[in-house]
């Protein structure tokens, strides 16, 4: 499952007033990033947070969704 779409899942059960990427803030991401280190590899960990580095990048530099990434 994609890092996005778990990052998504997360916010959503832990931050329901968040909608969208967009509204995602560095505690959520660091939160999820913490659950990841506590039930998969640190390998695991670093692989997410390269992906959701990516992800956000593209939301900030070809979506124009943001204007900062939360990372």
């Amino acid at each position: 499952m994609p890092a996005a779409t778990q990052l998504a899942r997360y916010v959503a059960e832990h931050s329901p007033d968040a909608d969208d990427a967009a509204e995602n803030t560095t505690a959520d991401i660091e939160a999820f990033q913490a659950g990841i280190i506590e039930t998969r590899s640190a390998s695991t960990a670093v692989n997410k947070q390269k992906c959701l580095h990516q992800f956000f990048k593209w939301l900030m530099l070809d979506e124009e969704e943001i204007d900062r990434s939360p990372q």
